[in-house]
């Protein structure tokens, strides 16, 4: 999978330049590549895909990715990235 690293770095400089649309398209990138090859890095490009729906304000398409994320990080033992996951679930609440 090493178009899907070189898409999610790509996606982390787009990111911080705020360039969220080439971002999203470049993590959606690294995710079906990670998908394909059953790489965990798949959960950190949703990650990723998430804070940008947050970002935009699509609270509930943030959430449901998160849910995810937050569900598989469980079940695998990250518990790094399950945090993570939780804090950015915490930021995209609406009650």
């Amino acid at each position: 999978p090493v178009a899907a690293h070189l898409a999610f770095v790509q996606g982390l400089k787009q990111y911080s330049a705020n360039d969220l649309g080439g971002a999203r398209r470049s993590f959606l990138v690294a995710l079906e590549g990670f998908t394909k090859a059953a790489a965990p890095y798949g959960l950190c490009a949703a990650m990723q895909v998430a804070s940008i729906d947050w970002r935009e304000g699509r609270l509930a398409e943030a959430q449901a990715t998160l849910a995810m994320v937050e569900r598989d990080t469980r079940a695998r033992g990250y518990t790094t990235l399950l945090a993570r996951a939780l804090s950015q679930r915490g930021l995209a609440y609406q009650p």
